[in-house]
């Protein structure tokens, strides 16, 4: 799978905008090391990557939502929590082998 840029995602904020397909570059970057069957560590090491600009990416959106007093915040904001914390999940389990860096990304 390779995402390209959906511009029908952008909301007009350069900041935002540009982070979104920097998040989904790394989401493609797994896809491939996952491909190319990177080393365990490898995974490891780019989950946790995309966990952390996933937490700066959304946190900056929810920002602007505040900001500019977006009506479905909330809502949205815990989508982003409740999408984080799966990952975390299957990177834990990814972890403790009861799951493959394939299920991780097919969560995503």
């Amino acid at each position: 799978m390779d995402i390209k840029r959906i511009d029908e995602l952008n909301i007009g904020n350069k900041d935002v905008d540009a982070m979104r397909q920097i998040f989904l570059e790394l989401i493609n970057e797994l896809d491939l090391a996952i491909n190319i069957d990177e080393s365990k560590d490898a995974l490891i090491s780019l989950i946790f990557e995309l966990i952390g600009f996933g937490r700066r990416y959304f946190s900056n959106e929810e920002n602007l939502m505040l900001k500019t007093c977006y009506v479905e915040h909330k809502a949205h904001a815990g989508s982003h929590s409740f999408f984080l914390e799966g990952i975390k999940r299957k990177l834990f389990d990814y972890m403790h082998d009861s799951a493959n860096g394939k299920d991780v990304h097919d969560y995503i």
